[in-house]
């Protein structure tokens, strides 16, 4: 059979580096590559919320979570207008804690998950505000992922 592409495809030994034939690709949105916490596989690299790294596991790897759950985050701990994506984050500076704040708060995380629920990937279920100290608020945002119906909650410290 002859070739049809070069790519990164299949050959005998010593025809070519990488090989004739069509690439081999697959959807990197349904690939399992990550173990997660309860040992099953997820499709992205968790990110701990309090400092924005990888997590990995006591051998070094990364540890996983579906790539909702990645999605939801970055939406909920980067600054609107700070990313190349320049729609993903939340606009949301307090000032003074008023009365307004906890709406105020729940505004701005509807707005910076809009993509994600307009796009039936998550359906936000609920937030929650509450004082932290006499400066702070803690945000608590609870959140369903459409795939798998799985609830969760991400907090946001402010």
């Amino acid at each position: 059979m002859p070739p049809s592409n070069i790519g990164a495809g299949f050959a005998p030994a010593g025809v070519s580096i990488a090989g004739f034939g069509t690439p081999g690709v697959t959807d990197s949105t349904t690939i399992k590559l990550f173990i997660k916490p309860d040992r099953t596989r997820g499709n992205a690299r968790k990110i701990d919320p309090a400092t924005g790294d990888f997590v990995l596991d006591g051998y070094g790897l990364h540890v996983g979570c579906d790539v909702a759950q990645q999605m939801v985050l970055l939406a909920l701990k980067t600054e609107l207008g700070t990313a190349a994506q320049t729609d993903l984050g939340i606009d949301f500076k307090r000032d003074v804690i008023t009365e307004n704040t906890p709406r105020k708060a729940e505004l701005a995380v509807q707005a910076a998950l809009k993509s994600l629920i307009d796009r039936k990937i998550i359906e936000l279920v609920r937030v929650e505000v509450s004082r932290v100290g006499s400066s702070g608020i803690s945000i608590q945002v609870f959140w369903r992922d459409l795939s798998n119906g799985e609830t969760q909650v991400i907090v946001i410290s402010q």
